[in-house]
């Protein structure tokens, strides 16, 4: 009958256009997948960089604390170095001391004899 005939037309069009956007759909779903695996990559490779940079940026930090280490004993010896000078120096500054009176009293003895 006519009412079937338009009826069948009516859903092959619905699924003419249902095909259609299955496929429109596809399509999108591919750009997205494509899309999506990229940015996976790139992730994947930016994270692998950034534990390359940082297990470098640690093995410098290693080598500069064991380099403020060092310095910080070699300091500790030059303070030493510096306490053991100042420490002469005092002893110095008391032997001229010693020596001038000493000279002190030799001139004024001198000074006596003429």
């Amino acid at each position: 009958s006519q009412q079937n005939k338009e009826e069948i037309a009516s859903l092959q069009d619905k699924l003419e256009k249902t095909g259609d956007e299955l496929t429109q759909t596809e399509h999108s779903l591919r750009a997205l997948t494509t899309k999506h695996n990229d940015t996976v990559l790139r992730t994947t490779k930016d994270i692998e960089d950034l534990r390359e940079k940082t297990a470098e940026l640690e093995e410098d930090n290693a080598a500069l604390s064991q380099e403020i280490q060092t310095l910080r004993l070699k300091l500790a010896e030059a303070e030493g170095c510096l306490e053991v000078v100042r420490s002469h120096l005092q002893d110095v500054e008391v032997m001229k001391k010693e020596l001038e009176e000493e000279r002190s009293k030799t001139l004024t003895e001198l000074g006596q004899i003429e």
